[in-house]
């Protein structure tokens, strides 16, 4: 069944055995009750990131998107529905030189609970002064004391592995002895040592290696790099690929049904945070007192 505003379906995986792709839906312009899957799959991933340290929505003239607290909003609400639910960040959530903003998203992501945040380079340098967001995760960040590898979460009965990975780039924090070492490696070893039914990795930066990030064991890739555009959800060898938008203007949505350990079917939704979403009270909270402390 096709979404509220628009459909489009996706090819079938090519390789024996992989996931099967259903359609895209990108829901909007819907009350919000009516936008909830009625049988959500086995776990739900509520994904977005890419905040450039604004909580609120876009400002948009034309209905403004986005926001912090209608993210968690909306995923309160389906995990409220029964779905089994985990929140995840892809990282580069802060703007340079703005402090107020970093601690107030480590804040936000506190109170909205979500569960997993990508350490990204672009937002090293806020955590260095603040403290690492409690969820935050990184496979090829070294060098920081308390940076986990993989983070491991029970949701529906499934055992759920979340690591993340993100571009190395040469930055200040080299002369604070923080490395960041080639991702594909570090994934490796990652995978090396877990055992999930499901693996998740948060990409930010590396678009053009999603390809060698494939790898075998990997379930479900999550590719945040400012992304603007509607993208159809890719079956990589045996893993689901999707991409985040920029700004998370539209959540991501995707929904995995899951076989004796093996992710049989995936369906990516894409919820436009529009008016219709309910915020999450704790979190706009958050964001205005945000906006207060930087004079808005």
């Amino acid at each position: 069944m096709c979404g509220l505003l628009l459909c489009a379906a996706t090819s079938l995986a090519g390789t024996p055995g992989a996931p099967v792709l259903a359609e895209q839906e990108v829901l909007s312009d819907a009350r919000a009750k009516a936008r909830v899957r009625a049988e959500p799959g086995d776990l739900v991933l509520h994904y977005g990131g890419e905040w450039h340290g604004e909580l609120g929505t876009c400002g948009c003239p034309h209905r403004p998107r986005g926001s912090m607290s209608r993210a968690a909003g909306w995923s309160a609400l389906v995990e409220g529905e029964g779905a089994a639910v985990l929140r995840l960040d892809g990282g580069d959530g802060t703007a340079a030189r703005d402090a107020v903003g970093a601690r107030y998203l480590k804040e936000a992501w506190r109170a909205g609970d979500w569960h997993v945040v990508n350490l990204t380079p672009s937002d090293m340098a806020h955590w260095v002064e603040l403290g690492l967001p409690a969820q935050g995760v990184s496979a090829n960040l070294t060098g920081m004391p308390g940076v986990e590898k993989v983070r491991i979460f029970d949701r529906g009965g499934l055992r759920v592995a979340v690591t993340g990975v993100s571009a190395p780039r040469i930055t200040p924090l080299v002369s604070q002895g923080i490395r960041y070492s080639p991702p594909v490696g570090a994934l490796q070893e990652v995978l090396a040592t877990v055992e999930a039914d499901v693996v998740v990795v948060l990409v930010h930066g590396l678009s053009a290696s999603i390809a060698e990030l494939a790898l075998p064991g990997v379930d479900v890739i999550i590719d945040s790099n400012g992304h603007t555009f509607r993208y159809e959800p890719r079956v990589m060898g045996s893993t689901v690929v999707v991409r985040s938008r920029d700004q998370t203007l539209r959540l991501g949505e995707l929904h995995l049904w899951v076989t004796d350990g093996v992710v049989t079917e995936a369906r990516d939704r894409r919820i436009d945070l529009d008016d219709p979403v309910p915020e999450h009270a704790d979190v706009r909270s958050v964001a205005r007192e945000a906006d207060r402390a930087k004079g808005g």
